[in-house]
């Protein structure tokens, strides 16, 4: 939520992974996280329709939301090859994440 706020102030333009997700619990104080950054994101990004649904019902425009699929399942499915790979050959010269790496992007979690 921090770096969605100071992005914000800076004309940074914010794109939120699992956007949507809610507990419905405001005293849990990730949820006070996700939905300020919820409003705070100029892409929004989704992997469920009750997800969309949920930002939707909060006021985001239907334009700034992707239905994206399971981001966690998905990077499973496409990484577990080379990982079942580095299991079996040790670790390999090139890490696996150097494949991924978009110049002038930055990608991070932080809770």
């Amino acid at each position: 939520m921090a770096a969605a706020l100071v992005c914000a102030k800076l004309g940074v333009r914010v794109g939120h992974v699992e956007a949507g997700l809610r507990s419905f619990d405001r005293t849990m104080p990730e949820e006070i996280n996700r939905l300020v950054t919820d409003q705070l994101a100029d892409l929004l990004f989704t992997p469920f329709r009750r997800w969309r649904r949920n930002l939707r019902r909060e006021g985001v425009a239907a334009d700034k939301i992707f239905r994206v699929g399971n981001v966690m399942i998905d990077s499973l499915v496409r990484l577990l090859p080379e990982a079942r790979k580095i299991s079996q050959d040790g670790i390999p010269a090139r890490t696996l994440w150097s494949h991924y790496i978009v110049p002038r992007m930055l990608t991070m979690a932080a809770h």
